[in-house]
């Protein structure tokens, strides 16, 4: 049986960014980069994961789109809040104004061919911007709640919440059950939830950790399922269930 491609969004990473740090290759010269983790998931999940670099063209953009089965949209900086109707806050984090230009026209597309889309941490939330929904631009100014959801100085597979799913839902019947532990790595969250959407989860303090749509074929999660995967099997579930659906 072939294997689904699985088109894999990934950061665009400027030669210097916020004017003090270099990266990786010569002075001028930008990089596309990627987290392991997501691609290591979708091949053990049974599908072909297939990097999607960030080329702002409406040829490349529908040639992807055409080969790709499935698509995932991953992680990253956060979402530009003028995409949602909102002043940038001072407490908001980096912005790359290209990888939202590049993965909101990409995001189109893709509905539009009705493929099947997977949304983690900045994926779930552009995914929620793109139909109309708004975000928190930073949960520990503008939320109040007693859970450390931008943590840092921990494993990327530690447990640190409980997820609060949704009775009937995609998650509760690929998880299983109707609450289980994730890990947590976002100071954004969803707002307000874009058009057509359904809540599959919620965190203990009520922040929206799963969202998904019949009409468009999507499922996003808040959390890191590709950083729990290796620790805690249960993850592996979703990515499987993304290909075989």
């Amino acid at each position: 049986m072939k294997k689904p491609l699985v088109g894999i969004t990934t950061y665009y990473v400027y030669d210097v960014e916020n004017a003090k740090y270099r990266h990786i290759g010569a002075p001028g010269q930008d990089v596309m980069m990627a987290s392991t983790d997501y691609y290591n998931a979708i091949n053990l999940a049974g599908g072909l994961p297939m990097p999607i670099m960030p080329i702002d063209d409406d040829d490349y953009i529908d040639s992807i789109v055409k080969t790709m089965d499935k698509f995932l949209f991953s992680g990253g900086s956060d979402v530009d809040p003028m995409l949602y109707g909102e002043a940038l806050r001072y407490d908001c984090g980096y912005i790359n104004e290209f990888r939202d230009r590049f993965e909101m026209k990409l995001l189109r597309r893709v509905i539009e061919a009705g493929k099947p889309i997977l949304g983690i941490c900045r994926g779930f939330q552009l995914i929620n911007v793109f139909l109309g929904g708004s975000l928190y631009q930073d949960l520990k100014s503008q939320y109040e709640s007693s859970i450390q959801h931008a943590t840092r100085n921990v494993e990327k597979h530690k447990k640190t919440h409980k997820l609060l799913i949704e009775k009937e839902s995609i998650l509760e019947k690929i998880f299983d059950n109707s609450e289980i532990l994730i890990n947590s790595k976002h100071h954004q969250a969803v707002k307000t939830l874009g058009e057509n959407l359904i809540i599959e989860a919620v965190s203990e303090d009520g922040l929206i950790e799963g969202f998904s749509s019949e009409k468009h074929s999507i499922l996003a999660v808040q959390w890191h399922p590709e950083m729990m995967y290796e620790y805690h099997v249960e993850q592996l579930e979703l990515f499987k269930w993304f290909i075989n659906q």
